[in-house]
């Protein structure tokens, strides 16, 4: 029984040689698949960043758009006060005499 135990193990030792090239083979298609999907992640990841830039760009220029338009409303509103502003000092103005004793141009009698 013991040639045939011997012969069993130098069987099996012969084929599992014979199963080395197949392996190795197998190995390197699974290195490939993983390549390719690698490869794959890194281009879905670089289309990803580019997407994240530009809508980070359309945020800013949605941020710039509406401080703008902020900016352009206390702009008016200020623009409107200095004009009611001027109006009450040119009514305060021609109510009171003038530095050198004289009246004001508008308190002249109308003739």
């Amino acid at each position: 029984m013991d040639w045939r135990v011997k012969a069993a193990e130098a069987a099996q030792n012969i084929a599992d040689k014979l199963r080395i090239p197949e392996t190795i083979k197998s190995l390197q298609d699974s290195q490939n698949d993983l390549t390719e999907a690698l490869v794959t992640s890194s281009d879905r990841v670089t289309l990803l960043e580019a997407k994240v830039e530009a809508v980070k760009a359309e945020a800013t220029l949605d941020a710039l758009r509406e401080t703008q338009a902020a900016v352009t409303r206390v702009h008016g509103s200020l623009e409107e006060r200095v004009a009611r502003l001027e109006a009450k000092l040119a009514v305060i103005e021609a109510g009171r005499p003038a530095a050198d004793g004289q009246p004001g141009p508008r308190s002249l009698p109308a003739g």
